[in-house]
């Protein structure tokens, strides 16, 4: 009887998941591809590359530095829009 329970309740939650995942790929499909059904460009991302300058320290056990460097970095960072910019 506790098999017979356990399968069934196993199978609800399958069917359950199935059809969350058929009706999330639904709605999916119809934000990706709008009313007409055909794919939308991606807006175009403009991208630019800039030097930034740093320094690093090091320092000793008490804390108190004892060298320091400075270096330069190329930067790229790209408008994703809406006020997000992504840098690395």
């Amino acid at each position: 009887m506790i098999g017979n329970s356990f399968n069934r309740r196993r199978m609800l939650r399958i069917l359950g998941l199935t059809g969350v995942g058929f009706l999330s790929a639904c709605l999916g499909d119809r934000s990706l591809f709008g009313e007409s059904g055909v794919a939308s460009e991606p807006p175009a991302v403009e991208s630019s590359t800039s030097t930034e300058t740093f320094e690093t320290v090091t320092v000793n056990v008490r804390g108190e530095i004892i060298e320091r460097r400075q270096g330069s970095a190329e930067v790229d960072s790209e408008d994703l829009g809406n006020g997000i910019e992504c840098q690395g």
